[in-house]
């Protein structure tokens, strides 16, 4: 937490859902922004693309899973997750969060530079298709199922990159 104490410049934080919610956990970790050195000003994640007109929000289907969950324990949660292509430069960049379906992003996987996915919630075989695809560098994120994992030691190809948090990826 010491680097917050540097830090001057505003933080926007895009939050999906239950922003007061959100900022009363923070006090139970003693996380109060209040007294950082500079503002936080809490965002829908809806509204990114106000302040970022290059990121185009791409609403997922993952968390619908839950619903019965949710349903059963009477909690209220309105289950947004959202994939992001962000363009600039003449570069255009795919990032999936946790995702269920190749569905959720599929129309957006033309013409696009890079594409970070979720490697473990998909099915191996969605995933493994996507070789096909010409000119896109993939990057596979949030781990690998059993089964993409085996998979992917069979194929004689580096169309897939596994992701290392040490990593700095450029355009």
């Amino acid at each position: 937490m010491y680097y917050l104490h540097k830090r001057k410049k505003p933080l926007s934080v895009y939050l999906p859902e239950q922003i007061d919610e959100f900022t009363k956990s923070l006090k139970l970790f003693y996380l109060f922004y209040e007294r950082f050195p500079f503002s936080v000003d809490f965002k829908f994640t809806e509204d990114i693309n106000k302040d970022f007109t290059q990121i185009k929000i791409i609403p997922t289907t993952h968390l619908k899973n839950y619903q019965t969950y949710l349903n059963k324990n009477e909690l209220h949660n309105p289950m947004r997750s959202y994939a992001f292509l962000i363009s600039e430069n003449n570069k255009t960049f795919l990032y999936t969060s946790d995702i269920d379906k190749i569905e959720d992003v599929q129309n957006h996987l033309e013409n696009i530079d890079l594409l970070v996915m979720d490697g473990l919630h998909i099915d191996a075989k969605d995933i493994l298709a996507l070789a096909d695809l010409k000119d896109i560098r993939i990057i596979l994120n949030h781990g690998l199922s059993e089964n993409l994992e085996n998979s992917l030691k069979s194929l004689n190809s580096n169309k897939f990159e596994i992701a290392n948090e040490d990593q700095e990826i450029l355009l």
